[in-house]
């Protein structure tokens, strides 16, 4: 194998590992968000 195929398929590797993670991440973002909103609105 060559460099650039090796690149090319860390660079592969690590597309896929961002697409399968992203919708996690931003899931559990969410969820913080949410439960911010619920702190909030059992203070008031």
């Amino acid at each position: 194998m060559t460099s650039v195929q090796n690149l090319l398929g860390s660079l592969f590797a690590l597309a896929l590992a961002a697409a399968v993670g992203a919708p996690a991440i931003a899931g559990a973002i969410r969820e913080l968000r949410i439960d911010r909103q619920l702190r909030a609105a059992a203070r008031n």
